[in-house]
C-alpha cells in the first residue's frame, strides 16, 4: 500500500523472518558467531533462547546461510511430536528415506540404526549433520531425552550429530529441572537474545529502510523513534508492527515524515501501551507522553483565554461609565504641642 508512495522496493517491516533484513546488533552478531563456532567444532548440543519477538527464527536462518555446504541440516518445526515422529522427521528431512509404509512401521531401534549409518557415511566424506529444533520449550521430556541420546552418536574424534535448541526462556527453566540434568550438562554453548537498546533502535530502523529502499533517507523523526522504543520495549517484532502501521498512517495522511502523532495512532490501532523508562537507562524526555499531540486544543485554549480577558475589560469599562464618580474630602487637624 505505502511501498510505492515512499518508493520502497519491498516491505521494510514485514512480518516474515527474512534473513536479509536481520539487523545484527551486538547480541545478534555475537550469537551467530558463537553458534557457528560451536557447529564448526562439533560441540554437540547448543541453546538459543529469547523472549517472544526478539528475532530467534530470523537469527537462526541467517546462521544457516553461513554454514558450509558439507553441513546437512534437518529442522523440527513441530515440537509436539513423539519420539517416533521425531526420528521419522529427521530421516525425511535429511532425505535418507522416503515416506511410506516401511518407514511408518519401523520401530525406534531401527530408525536410530538408519540414522546412525547415515551419520557415519557423512563423516567418512568429512560432512556433518545439524538438527535445529524451533519452539523447543514445547518439547516433551521423552523427546528431549531422545535428542540427548542422539548426541552420543560419535567417533573417537568428533560427534556425528549436533543439535541446536531454539526456544523461549521457559526452555532454560525446563532444562534446569533435576530430571533434565543429563541434558543440561551436555549443552556446550548458551546464547540469549535481548530487546534492542534505544540507540540500537535508530540503527535497526535505518538498516531496514535502507535495505528496502536502497538509499539512506530518514523517514522517522528522533522523537518518533523515542516513542517507538517506548511502545515496543525494544522488541524487534513489535518495532516492525509499529513502524509498518505508522508508514501506513503516513501514506493515508500523505505525509513525507513519520512524526510522534503517527506513532501514537499506530500504537492505538495495535493496542500498545507506552513505557516511559528506557531499557538503555537513558533519561526519558518530559515530552514523551502517551496522549497524542493536540495542536488545535492549544490554539482553542488561548483563544478562550483572550476572549475572557476581553469580556472582563469590557465589563470594567461599562461599570466605570454607570457608577457615580468617587469624591474624597480631607480635614486638616490643628497641630498642638503637648
Amino acid at each position: 500500500m505505502y511501498e510505492n508512495y515512499y518508493r520502497f522496493r519491498q516491505q521494510p517491516f514485514g512480518p516474515t523472518p527474512d534473513p536479509e533484513f536481520l539487523y545484527r546488533s551486538e547480541v545478534h552478531q555475537e550469537t551467530i558467531e558463537q553458534i557457528a563456532r560451536g557447529i564448526k567444532r562439533r560441540e554437540g548440543m547448543m541453546l538459543l533462547t529469547g523472549d517472544v519477538g526478539t528475532g530467534k527464527t530470523t537469527t537462526t536462518r541467517a546462521l544457516l546461510q553461513l554454514l558450509d555446504a558439507d553441513v546437512f541440516i534437518a529442522s523440527i518445526r513441530n515440537p509436539f511430536v513423539g519420539v517416533l515422529e521425531l526420528l521419522r522427521s529427521l530421516l525425511l528431512d535429511f532425505e535418507v528415506v522416503v515416506d511410506g509404509p516401511e518407514l511408518r512401521e519401523a520401530g525406534t531401534t531401527n530408525l536410530i540404526e538408519i540414522l546412525s549409518r547415515f551419520l557415519v557415511s557423512l563423516d567418512s566424506v568429512k560432512g556433518s549433520a545439524l538438527v535445529v529444533v524451533d519452539e523447543a520449550q514445547n518439547l516433551s521430556p521423552p523427546v528431549i531425552e531422545q535428542l540427548r541420546v542422539l548426541t552420543t552418536l560419535e567417533t573417537d574424534q568428533r560427534k556425528l550429530l549436533q543439535i541446536l535448541l531454539v526456544g523461549q526462556p521457559e526452555l532454560e527453566v525446563l532444562l534446569a529441572e533435576p530430571k533434565m540434568s543429563s541434558v543440561n550438562q551436555r549443552i556446550a554453548r548458551r546464547c540469549r537474545l535481548r530487546p534492542l537498546y534505544r540507540d540500537e533502535l535508530d540503527q535497526y530502523v535505518d538498516f531496514r529502510l535502507r535495505t528496502a529502499k536502497g538509499t539512506a533517507e530518514p523517514l522517522f523523526t528522533s522523537r518518533a523513534l523515542d516513542l517507538v522504543h517506548g511502545y515496543s520495549r525494544g522488541v524487534p517484532r513489535r518495532i516492525n508492527q509499529l513502524c509498518d502501521r505508522a508508514l501506513e498512517e503516513g501514506y493515508l495522511s500523505l505525509t513525507t515524515e513519520i512524526t510522534e502523532s503517527l506513532i501514537h495512532e499506530a500504537a492505538n490501532a495495535l493496542g500498545l501501551s507506552c513505557r516511559r523508562e528506557n531499557v538503555n537507562e537513558v533519561t526519558p524526555r518530559k515530552d514523551l507522553e502517551v496522549r497524542p499531540v493536540r495542536r488545535w486544543s492549544r490554539i482553542l485554549f488561548w483563544i478562550g483565554v483572550l476572549t475572557v480577558l476581553c469580556l472582563v475589560m469590557f465589563g470594567v469599562g461599562v461599570a466605570m461609565e454607570f457608577l457615580p464618580p468617587l469624591t474624597f474630602s480631607f480635614q486638616i487637624l490643628p497641630w498642638t504641642k503637648g
